[in-house]
């Protein structure tokens, strides 16, 4: 598995074998793309009710404080489960109750909840809270208020005022990262401020040659024009790509809607090296459909065209963004370059500083369905030196001030792969992290303690088809899983490959009613043999290995063999049906994993019961096992 979770057999690592073909840890989650997080605090006019304050400011209340009126979230969206996230802390040592509160009706309400504070910060999430109402007095007097506050109450006399910040109300019962506020609107959270997807990811050190890959989960299919190369000249080591104007090089996509932004939020961003003294016309990216001046909807980034940079949209050089003296970027130099929408303004970053900016309606719509271009313009005004790090971001504004740019290479998906084939997974909804975070300048990143977390109705996470054929898995094959159970529920599912022709799996990995887990294999039109586990406990780490090989398969149990089959010829699958994590897309429905899971790895090859120990063994002091 990958070093942050286990060792390095004969070679395996995070890019150092063939064999491995996924490596998963939920301690590699970037910034939750994928997982949007809405603060529906933002769906309240003026929060907390003084015009400019936002939810990541201080707010300090008395001994009994009301901070919000939240029927209209309530109202819109219903009494289903939210969760409550934010900072308190008290000036003395303390009890804080957390309730809804209104006075003398309750529209809408939830059991109070008592927390202990102290001088510092602390962050108190409530999960699943449930609102009740309206009460049959709110019915019988239909206050012209919508009473149905967030309270804070300490007791009379007891001298502890709370100071609260980051308050977070979002739907669902489990919390994702806080999302704090952006600049131009305070009120307005979530959902802009991280990443809905990722739409294109191309990375400068993914694939040789002259072949580069889409890391993003589209995995959109690259066209190399005249031998674009890869080199080692990135900012963040290891190889970039390199385009020689002489030479006519370019990349185009194939037709895709990932630039067809819409009136929606948009961010492309990347690094860029243009060769040392270069000032003539160049494109480093062009989006959309060009229909001459005036017309279409592409999107240009043009350099040194008797200036800086211009960005321009709609066919020609205006509408436009334009700073800068010609020349000014050919200096042999790594810069990033980000440019996002924001509602109706267009803004352009470079090195995390805001260069210009540009105003449009919010009805206008920008991009098309269509080919991108990288390193040109339509396969004219060709980029020469380096580009590294593309990526478009489809629905979200990612920066909307000044900001330190990233640190180190951007990933491609919610679930990041670090065997070296980039597969990735996506989150199937959107409450699947369960852990505390913390903000690494504009990166949210777990802590070392981050789970996945499944929560039996609905969540899983899909791996994808393994599109890479130096990925594709056969006759020889492990996946090994850390999982920690919440209940040992009969017939849910730990992991699934199925096969699309006629609805059931290859290989199914599930819970058993004696509580023990089941792993059987499927072909030559038949089942093999089930294996089991033995006795599984919930609320308990467990290491699970499933393997299979020329002739028959096995299935371990924290680094010890539980049970094995002979059986020869059973596995009929390849690359080419999904892999999935907490559930199992066959005709009998599906029945979700209740829990959490830690790490996975899929190799192409059987381990031996040595190496399967050595990874459990290697790993088992951060599961407590």
């Amino acid at each position: 598995m990958g070093s942050a979770a286990g060792p390095k057999l004969h070679g395996i690592g995070r890019s150092g074998d063939s064999d491995i073909v996924l490596c998963i840890d939920a301690h590699d989650a970037g910034s939750y793309p994928g997982e949007p997080a809405t603060n529906y605090i933002s769906s309240v006019t003026g929060w907390p009710g003084s015009a400019g304050v936002g939810p990541a400011t201080p707010i300090t209340l008395g001994e009994f404080g009301q901070l919000r009126n939240l029927a209209p979230i309530f109202d819109k969206y219903g009494l289903v489960p939210y969760t409550l996230t934010m900072d308190i802390k008290t000036n003395i040592p303390g009890g804080v109750y957390v309730y809804m509160q209104n006075g003398s009706y309750t529209k809408y309400s939830f059991v109070a909840l008592s927390v202990s504070c102290t001088t510092e910060y602390q962050r108190f999430t409530f999960a699943n809270l449930t609102p009740a109402g309206p009460t049959s007095a709110w019915l019988a007097n239909t206050p012209t208020d919508d009473r149905a506050m967030l309270a804070m109450y300490t007791g009379y006399g007891t001298g502890i005022n709370p100071t609260v910040k980051n308050i977070q109300i979002e739907l669902g019962a489990y919390a994702t990262p806080f999302v704090e506020s952006r600049l131009a609107d305070p009120y307005a959270q979530g959902y802009s401020a991280r990443p809905v997807s990722v739409d294109l990811m191309i990375h400068g050190n993914v694939g040789t040659g002259t072949t580069f890959e889409d890391s993003s989960p589209r995995h959109l299919a690259l066209t190399n024009t005249n031998g674009v190369s890869h080199d080692g000249a990135s900012e963040f080591g290891g190889s970039a790509l390199k385009f020689v104007r002489s030479s006519s090089q370019w990349i185009q996509t194939a037709s895709t809607d990932a630039a067809d932004f819409g009136t929606g939020d948009w961010t492309v961003d990347y690094w860029f090296n243009m060769t040392s003294g270069q000032t003539d016309r160049m494109h480093s990216l062009d989006l959309g459909i060009y229909t001459g001046c005036g017309g279409g909807s592409n999107i240009s980034f043009n350099f040194n065209d008797g200036n800086g940079f211009w960005l321009y949209w709609n066919g020609c050089g205006s509408p436009n963004i334009i700073f800068g003296a010609d020349g000014l970027y050919g200096d042999g130099v790594w810069h990033h370059m980000a440019v996002t929408r924001d509602g109706g303004v267009v803004n352009v970053y470079v090195d995390g500083v805001l260069k210009g900016t540009n105003s449009y309606s919010s009805s206008t719509s920008m991009g098309a369905t269509t080919n991108i271009d990288i390193g040109a313009s339509g396969g004219g005004v060709l980029w020469d030196g380096y580009l590294d790090e593309i990526r478009i971001t489809k629905g979200t504004a990612l920066w909307t001030q000044s900001f330190t740019p990233p640190t180190r290479r951007n990933r491609s998906a919610p679930v990041v792969d670090l065997s070296g084939h980039h597969q990735g997974g996506n989150f199937v909804t959107k409450e699947m992290t369960d852990v505390a975070t913390y903000r690494d300048g504009q990166v949210i990143e777990p802590v070392a303690s981050a789970v996945w977390d499944f929560d039996g109705t609905d969540d899983f996470i899909n791996l994808g088809k393994m599109v890479d054929p130096a990925a594709t898995i056969g006759t020889n094959g492990t996946m090994c899983l850390w999982i920690n159970p919440a209940v040992v529920d009969t017939n849910d599912y730990i992991w699934s490959k199925n096969v699309a022709s006629n609805g059931t799996s290859y290989i199914i990995c599930k819970f058993t009613s004696n509580d023990y887990i089941q792993f059987k294999m499927y072909g030559n039109w038949a089942w093999g043999p089930s294996i089991y586990t033995g006795t599984i406990s919930a609320n308990t780490w467990t290491y699970i290995v499933c393997t299979w090989y020329t002739d028959g398969y096995a299935i371990y149990k924290d680094g010890a063999v539980a049970a094995s089959a002979v059986e020869s010829g059973i596995w009929g699958g390849a690359g080419s049906t999904e892999i999935w994590l907490g559930d199992n897309d066959s005709n009998d429905g599906g029945n979700p994993f209740q829990g959490k899971m830690g790490a996975a790895a899929l190799y192409k090859s059987s381990l031996s019961a040595t190496q399967i120990k050595q990874n459990f063994n290697a790993q088992r002091s951060r599961f407590k096992v």
